[in-house]
């Protein structure tokens, strides 16, 4: 059974991270849905990734960068997580910080796109 995905918008970024993540290094499969009565209709594993929560459920809160077309220099604001400091600070989420935005930034190398030379 995949692990159901709620989503207000999708694209590459979020796809890339997610599928790194969950099926790459955790083996689990996943499924993403715009549907919100799908979502809630589902009857197994799932987790919300959007702007806004969502009823009862795990809800990851995404950080507008996740969301961007292009590739610009981030003004990045820092989360503390257990003494380390955590890129792309959010409120309101299951973490201080958009951990899907974070792991993004950091498997892309996005700041080497951005270096002014």
């Amino acid at each position: 059974m995949a692990l159901l995905i709620y989503i207000s918008s999708l694209n590459n970024r979020i796809e890339y991270v997610f599928q790194h993540i969950f099926e790459n290094i955790l083996g689990i499969s996943i499924a993403f849905t715009k549907s919100e009565s799908q979502f809630n209709q589902f009857t197994g594993p799932k987790i919300s990734y959007t702007s806004n929560k969502i009823g009862g459920f795990l809800n990851f809160k995404q950080h507008p960068f996740i969301l961007e077309q292009n590739i610009k220099k981030q003004s990045l604001a820092f989360a503390e997580y257990e003494s380390l400091k955590i890129p792309f600070k959010i409120e309101g989420s299951v973490f201080s910080f958009d951990v899907f935005a974070a792991s993004f930034y950091l498997l892309s190398r996005y700041e080497e796109y951005t270096i002014e030379e």
